[in-house]
């Protein structure tokens, strides 16, 4: 990851913004990854995939993250 992020700044890109299952956004938020909205998908009949779409700044952008808590409102997923 520190790779592709040296790269993409190289390329003049200020920030990297990906989406993160359950079970990685973990991993992305210790390399300074922040989330800025949570979301999922239906994937079968009764079933569905959470995901954590993410955001980090390079270069100067880089900045602390600030993860915040959701909440489930009208079946969609809020900052609170």
């Amino acid at each position: 990851m520190r790779e592709l992020e040296r790269r993409a700044l190289q390329e003049g890109y200020d920030e990297v913004i990906l989406r993160a299952t359950d079970i990685s956004w973990q991993y992305y938020q210790l390399l300074g990854y922040t989330i800025v909205e949570k979301n999922y998908v239906g994937v079968e009949k009764d079933s569905r995939l959470d995901y954590y779409k993410m955001l980090k700044g390079l270069g100067e952008r880089a900045v602390p993250a600030l993860n915040k808590g959701y909440e489930l409102k009208e079946d969609k997923w809020i900052i609170i």
